[in-house]
Formats: structure tokens, C-alpha cells, sequence
């Protein structure tokens, strides 16, 4: 059995749990450039940040391609905050709000493995 390191513990059944604290911010400190978020980021101490969508999609697939691969080799965690109209239980089932909710937590997910993010 593997010794665990610091960042995590073995539960039974050989699970591992995480128990680490990540610390960043509710927004990518740049919607230009993701060299300059992940440096911005790291200047700051973050070791976490959550990728904000709450007033719509500003995130291209190339730019989440890149954030992704920079915050990965930077040892930064993201995460996903959904836009609150993706919330499906606002709406009628099979409506054009249910329909369009999903839709948003599709594109999101998309989103998610582009750059590696979880949760959403």
C-alpha cells in the first residue's frame, strides 16, 4: 500500500480523501491573457481559483486550453461557478428555461475538461 503525503488520506477500501485547504479568489484575475491570471495569481499567493461565468461566457476554448495547461503546471486548482440561469430548478421541466439550463451546464462542463476544472 502506498504511504499517503500530506495532501491526502487513505480511507478503507484504499480511497483517498482529500485534505488539503486551496485559497484563490471568485473571479480569474484576467480575462485577456491567461499567462498573465496564472502569474497574477501566483504573485498573490493563490493556489486555487474559481472561473466566474455568473454574468455570462466570456471564455474562449483556447484560452481555457491554456489556462488549464498553465494552471496545471502551476500546481493551481479551478473551479467553475455556473451562470445562475443554469440553475435548472428555476424552471419549468422541458421548457425553453430547462432546455437553455442545461445547455449552460453543458457548454460549462465542456468548459470544465478544456481546463481541467472541478467542480463545476
Amino acid at each position: 500500500m502506498a504511504t499517503p503525503d500530506a495532501s491526502t488520506t487513505v480511507r478503507a477500501g484504499g480511497h483517498s480523501k482529500a485534505s488539503v485547504v486551496r485559497v484563490g479568489p471568485a473571479a480569474v484575475p484576467s480575462r485577456e491573457s491567461p499567462d498573465e491570471a496564472v502569474d497574477l495569481l501566483l504573485a498573490r499567493g493563490y493556489d486555487a481559483c474559481e472561473i466566474e461565468f455568473g454574468g455570462g461566457f466570456w471564455m474562449g476554448w483556447d484560452y481555457a486550453d491554456r489556462l488549464g495547461n498553465l494552471a496545471r503546471d502551476a500546481g493551481v486548482a479551478l473551479s467553475i461557478h455556473a451562470p445562475m440561469a443554469a440553475f435548472l430548478g428555476h424552471a419549468e421541466y422541458g421548457g425553453r428555461k430547462h432546455r437553455m439550463a442545461i445547455g449552460m451546464l453543458d457548454h460549462c462542463a465542456g468548459l470544465a475538461v478544456a481546463c481541467g476544472a472541478a467542480p463545476v
